[in-house]
């Protein structure tokens, strides 16, 4: 085999700069970005806002002793923080269970079993899966709920049992 000689090219500092027009197209991209973020984050502090004025409204448009009744039941207008509570620990629990032993699963293939092929599809799947801001999707729906029963749903509905009990 043969060595191809190259010629020694002296450093400069204007080579070590790079062209302008390189730097041009690095800044616009990097403003670019900024800006996503930026808008990504006045969008977040946006829906944080608006979830807190309307969570506020609604404190003072109920009475506060209407979250503390004895239990849950719909059909009663009788609606307990305590069961909310208590549905979402048991909820948090049920899904813990399952998911760490399938995540540590999926990591364990991911990391020993895995085909490079596999891993490099199925890896982008997870982490995406993992991404969605399931939180978020949970307060959009639980403020539409909490709008439906504020605005005198409550109050002007007829109670079903009381309906039923008639005929």
């Amino acid at each position: 085999m043969s060595a191809t000689a190259t010629t020694p090219r002296t450093v400069t500092l204007e080579l070590m700069r790079g062209s302008r027009r390189r730097h041009r197209k690095e800044r616009l991209v990097r403003v670019f970005f900024l800006s996503a973020a930026a808008l990504g984050l006045v969008i977040s502090l946006a829906i944080v806002l608006a979830l807190v004025e309307q969570a506020i409204r609604w404190l003072f448009d109920i009475d506060l002793g209407w979250l503390w009744t004895e239990g849950w039941f719909p059909r009663a207008d009788e609606f307990d923080l305590l069961t909310i509570l208590a549905g979402t620990v048991m909820i948090a629990v049920i899904a813990m269970l399952v998911a760490t032993p399938l995540g540590l699963g999926a990591a364990a293939y991911l990391s020993e079993y895995a085909t490079s092929r596999m891993r490099r599809t199925l890896k982008p799947i997870l982490e995406t899966l993992a991404s969605i801001p399931r939180p978020a999707s949970w307060l959009t729906v639980a403020s539409a709920r909490v709008r439906v029963s504020v605005h005198g749903e409550r109050s002007d509905r007829p109670n079903v049992n009381s309906q039923i009990g008639a005929t």
